[in-house]
């Protein structure tokens, strides 16, 4: 049997899980302790993923019949969770074994249907642009009731949701850059969702000089979902982009 060192910090024994809320359930898989993996971040559910797919469910009027794009998913909760109102979610990430888990998460969601489209597709920040970014669309729980396009070919995405996806501060950089991109090549009325544990004033610090730089515009949304992680402060963005002089 041919096997890489790779194999050897590989985890895939996925726990079935269900997330419900309000009259929502979704299952969800994803990994429930440890491993020697060197990074398994994006295969366990975190709380900030937790939070962002409840705030959606009391805001679902904003989701109904939209086309949301998820940056760094993970196991894909808050993108799962989106998915029983929008129109289509698509759901991304870069590491292969997070992608496969996406890929699964599709195939065991059986709410999936033309008026509420799954997809999932590989975007790393650093190293995809926009014109490289492929698309597998699922169009039921069918494993092989699928279209692949480019992001190109989608309808135009209306929102943007991330949750718990900064943790260094040199992936800051890269995610505003693939935003700006969203941004720029769909609609500049574009809004993007996102969940932040501030685990340092820095790392908060130097995010929103990201948004400016990039000329966004951020606020915090009150919400009392926010107040109760554990450990770390808790904020809502919304950002959109900045009005041009000419229309302000």
């Amino acid at each position: 049997m041919d096997f890489g060192l790779s194999d050897l910090f590989t985890n895939t024994n996925y726990n079935e899980t269900v997330f419900e809320y309000k009259d929502i359930k979704q299952t969800v898989f994803a990994l429930t302790h440890g491993g020697p993996d060197f990074d398994m971040t994006g295969q366990h559910v975190w709380e900030g993923g937790e939070v962002l797919a409840k705030w959606i469910i009391e805001n679902k009027h904003l989701f109904e019949g939209k086309n949301v794009i998820e940056l760094g998913s993970g196991t894909g909760i808050s993108g799962l969770v989106a998915s029983h109102f929008a129109k289509f979610t698509l759901m991304s990430d870069y590491i292969p074994e997070v992608l496969d888990l996406l890929r699964k998460q599709c195939i065991e969601s059986t709410h999936i249907s033309e008026d509420h489209k799954l997809g999932h597709a590989k975007i790393d920040w650093i190293n995809t642009k926009y014109k490289d970014i492929n698309i597998t669309v699922h169009h039921s729980n069918d494993e092989d009731d699928i279209t692949e396009v480019h992001i190109s070919e989608c309808e135009k995405f209306d929102i943007v949701i991330a949750a718990e996806v900064i943790y260094w501060e040199d992936s800051i950089v890269p995610l505003v850059t693939i935003l700006d991109e969203l941004f720029t090549n769909h609609d500049d009325k574009l809004v993007f969702y996102m969940i932040f544990l501030e685990r340092t004033t820095r790392l908060h610090t130097q995010l929103i000089q990201a948004y400016e730089k990039f000329n966004f515009q951020y606020e915090y949304l009150q919400d009392p979902l926010t107040k109760g992680t554990a450990g770390y402060e808790c904020f809502l963005f919304k950002v959109v982009r900045k009005p041009s002089e000419a229309s302000s």
